[in-house]
């Protein structure tokens, strides 16, 4: 990447609780390359790392993503309070975060 090589376009975040860190982490990323970010969420996981559901949307927004599922038609934006109540039923859910086009 920092040769100048192919835009990032994806990243997949799965590390049990600690996706906050991996977002800070990739901040550079993530401002230079605006990469679509497929992003697990689950609340006992986040606890362990001292963060939430709503530190990762809170994140994020103030980063421009916005969180969307996948249907049947392609990507849907959707709520936080969807997203809440997807995690009460199924205990985590994974969201699509796509940054707002300017």
């Amino acid at each position: 990447i920092a040769s100048g090589g192919r835009p990032v376009t994806l990243v997949k975040i799965d590390v049990q609780g600690a996706e906050k860190r991996v977002l800070a982490g990739g901040e550079r990323l993530l401002a230079r390359h605006r990469p679509a970010l497929f992003v697990e969420l689950d609340p006992a996981a986040l606890a362990r790392f001292g963060s939430g559901v709503d530190d990762i949307l809170a994140y994020l927004a103030a980063r421009d993503y916005r969180p969307h599922r996948l249907g049947k038609t392609g990507a849907v934006a959707c709520s936080p309070a969807e997203i809440g109540s997807t995690v009460a039923r199924r205990g985590y859910t994974d969201i699509l975060f796509l940054p707002r086009v300017a």
